[in-house]
């Protein structure tokens, strides 16, 4: 039976304390997602660090635009069949 691919779009803002482990929820997840994309809105820490430490996480920056902004950035770069969004401080 085949399943959806699911795209899990992240947007962030100095989210360095929490995005390592919103990141492990998802991937922990009984449905594993297709990607994980974490759109960095202009951070100032190290939020790209902990990212890039997770490793296969799609990682993309901006300039500061905002959560809209940098939800639509993920949207562009997803290649899922269904989207979901996560908050970088949330699990």
């Amino acid at each position: 039976m085949p399943t959806s691919r699911v795209s899990v779009i992240i947007p962030v803002y100095n989210c360095e304390r929490y995005i390592g482990d919103a990141i492990r929820s998802v991937q922990a997840q009984t449905h594993p997602p297709f990607e994980i994309i974490v759109v960095d809105d202009g951070s100032t820490d190290k939020t790209g660090a902990v990212v890039r430490a997770c490793g296969t996480v799609k990682y993309l920056r901006q300039e500061n635009r905002g959560e809209p902004a940098a939800r639509n950035l993920g949207m562009e770069h997803a290649a899922g069949d269904l989207i979901a969004f996560l908050d970088g401080d949330d699990l």
